[in-house]
């Protein structure tokens, strides 16, 4: 997966996504925008959340198993969030030396 696919992706896209990954990695299960809208931190509608994660379908991240179900991430999903979480670590551990 390219650099390209993560700077096309707004900050509240990618905060969206952190927080379906981070329910899908909780529960087993897809999460849907009111899953999402119930975890706080966003000043959003369900609806807007919805064509968000519409949007991240299109990228590839995410997939729903059927019309009705919330959303799961894909494998290009996963190592997205993986790349992303690995790169914040590493930030961590280099401000940590520096003190």
């Amino acid at each position: 997966m390219s650099d390209n696919v993560y700077a096309k992706i707004n900050d509240r896209s990618k905060l969206i996504f952190k927080k379906l990954v981070e329910s899908y990695l909780n529960t087993g299960s897809p999460a849907g925008s009111e899953t999402i809208m119930k975890m706080g931190g966003l000043n959003l509608s369900s609806a807007s959340i919805r064509s968000i994660l519409s949007n991240l379908q299109k990228e590839g991240l995410l997939y729903a198993p059927h019309r009705s179900a919330g959303r799961m991430p894909t494998e290009k999903g996963m190592r997205f969030f993986c790349r992303r979480a690995i790169r914040v670590w590493k930030n961590f551990q280099n401000r940590q030396r520096k003190y």
